[in-house]
C-alpha cells in the first residue's frame, strides 16, 4: 500500500515539465536555508537586544527593499541579461546580509535599517525571477499541486533544520557558523538553475495601462495578505524566546509547527479546484481571527504554545489560495501581451509589501504607545480582524469576479 502510494506521488511529480522538476529541486535548498537567515537570525538579533523595534527597523527595511529590486530586475531584463543568471545573483544576495549581521559586532538601529534593506534586495532579487518562473512553469490546472509540493517540501525541510539548528546552538554551536551553512544551501539553489535553457522574457512596460476589476481584486487580496503576514516574519521567534524560552523551544515549536501543516497543506493541493480558492481564503482568514483572539485572551505559556503551532498552518492556507488566484488573473489579463506577465508580477509584490508595511507600523504604533507585550499581544488581532472587515465588505464583489 505505502509504495503503491508512493508510485502514485511520483506519478504526479514527474508528470510536471523537467524545468518545474528541476525548479522544485532548487526551492528544497532554499527551503533547507529559509530557517537559518530567517528564523535564526531573528534569535541573534533577539539576544543582542531584547527590543522589539530592532526588528521592526530590520524589517522595514526588508519590505522596501523588495518592490525596488523587482523594478530592478525588471530593468536588468529588459537588457536582456539571462533570467536564471538574475535568480542565481539575487538567491547568493539573500545570504550576505545574515552574515555581515552575526559577523559585525556592533550594529545600531540604522545599521539594522540597511541590513535589512539588503536582505530585502536580496529577496526581490531572488523571488521577481521565482515568481516568474512558478508563473511559466505551471497552469491552472497543475498550479495547485505545485505549490502545495513546494510547500511541503518547505515545512518538512523545516521540521528538520529547525529542531536541529535551536538544539545545537543551546549546546554551543555558534550562530556564525548557522549562518555560513544557510549561505552555502543558497548557493545550491542558486547554482542549480545555472544552465536551464529559459527564455529570458522581454520586458516591454513597467506600468499596468488599464487595470481590470479583477486585477483590483488581486490588489486587495495581495494587500490583505501582506496586512497579515508582515509582522510574522519576526513574531513567532520573538513570542518563543519572550515567553517560552531559548533557541532549543525555538526550534522545536517551529518543526512541530512545520509538521502539522505539512499533510494539511499537500493533500490540500492534490484535491483543490479553481473554484474552491476564495471560500478557502474566507475561511482561512476567520480562523486567523479565531486564533489570534486566543492569543490575546490567553497571553501566557499554553496560549503562546497553541498560536505558534497553528498560525504557520493559516499563513500557508492564505498562500496557496492567494498564489494560484494571481497567477490564474495574470494568464488571463496577458493572453494577447507576450512579455507582459512581468509587470503584473511586480505590480502584485507592490500591493503585499505595502499591506506588510502597514502592518509593521500598526505594530510599532502599538509598542510606542504602550510597550512591547501590549504589541506581542494584540497585534495579531487587530490586524487579522482588520483583514476580516475588509474582506467581508469585499467578498461579494471579489466572488462575482473570475478568480
Amino acid at each position: 500500500m505505502v509504495k503503491n502510494i508512493i508510485q502514485r506521488e511520483m506519478s504526479h511529480f514527474f508528470a510536471l515539465s523537467k524545468k518545474a522538476q528541476r525548479l522544485l529541486i532548487s526551492y528544497f535548498f532554499y527551503g533547507l536555508a529559509n530557517p537559518l537567515v530567517f528564523t535564526f537570525i531573528n534569535a541573534y538579533i533577539f539576544r543582542q537586544r531584547v527590543n522589539i523595534l530592532n526588528f521592526i527597523i530590520y524589517y522595514f527595511g526588508f519590505f522596501v527593499g523588495i518592490p525596488l529590486m523587482f523594478y530592478i530586475n525588471g530593468l536588468l531584463l529588459a537588457k536582456r541579461i539571462k533570467i536564471v543568471i538574475l535568480y542565481f545573483l539575487g538567491t547568493i544576495l539573500m545570504g550576505i546580509s545574515p552574515l555581515i549581521v552575526v559577523f559585525y559586532p556592533h550594529i545600531n538601529f540604522f545599521h539594522y535599517f540597511i541590513l535589512g534593506f539588503i536582505a530585502g534586495l536580496g529577496t526581490g532579487f531572488h523571488w521577481a525571477n521565482r515568481s516568474y518562473f512558478n508563473q511559466k512553469e505551471t497552469q491552472s490546472h497543475n498550479r495547485g499541486y505545485f505549490l502545495s509540493l513546494n510547500f511541503s517540501s518547505d515545512t518538512i525541510t523545516s521540521v528538520i533544520i529547525s529542531f536541529l539548528a535551536g538544539w545545537l546552538i543551546v549546546l554551543g554551536f555558534r550562530y556564525q557558523a548557522l549562518m555560513i551553512i544557510g549561505f552555502l544551501f543558497l548557493l545550491i539553489c542558486g547554482s542549480l538553475m545555472i544552465g536551464v535553457p529559459y527564455e529570458t522574457p522581454k520586458i516591454k512596460k513597467f506600468i499596468i495601462n488599464i487595470i481590470s476589476p479583477e486585477w483590483w481584486g488581486v490588489r486587495f487580496i495581495q494587500f490583505g495578505n501582506g496586512l497579515v503576514e508582515g509582522i510574522t516574519f519576526f513574531f513567532i521567534a520573538l513570542l518563543i524566546l519572550s515567553k517560552l524560552g531559548n533557541e532549543g523551544a525555538l526550534g522545536t515549536l517551529s518543526a512541530l509547527m512545520s509538521l502539522i501543516s505539512a499533510a494539511g497543506i499537500y493533500i490540500y493541493g492534490r484535491k483543490v479546484r479553481v473554484h474552491h480558492q476564495l471560500p478557502t481564503y474566507l475561511y482561512t482568514v476567520i480562523v486567523g481571527v479565531i486564533l489570534s483572539l486566543f492569543l490575546a485572551l490567553f497571553f501566557n505559556k499554553l496560549g503562546v504554545t497553541v498560536y505558534v503551532l497553528l498560525d504557520g498552518v493559516v499563513l500557508s492556507f492564505l498562500w496557496l489560495t492567494v498564489g494560484p488566484i494571481t497567477m490564474n488573473v495574470i494568464d488571463r489579463q496577458t493572453i494577447q501581451e507576450k512579455g507582459g506577465k512581468y509587470v503584473y508580477i511586480v505590480d502584485a509584490e507592490t500591493f503585499l509589501n505595502i499591506g506588510r508595511i502597514l502592518s509593521l507600523t500598526i505594530c510599532l504604533l502599538l509598542t510606542l504607545f504602550f510597550n512591547q507585550n501590549m504589541a506581542l499581544r494584540f497585534s495579531p488581532i487587530l490586524l487579522n480582524f482588520l483583514l476580516l472587515v475588509m474582506l467581508l465588505f469585499s467578498f461579494k464583489k471579489l466572488k462575482s469576479w473570475e478568480f
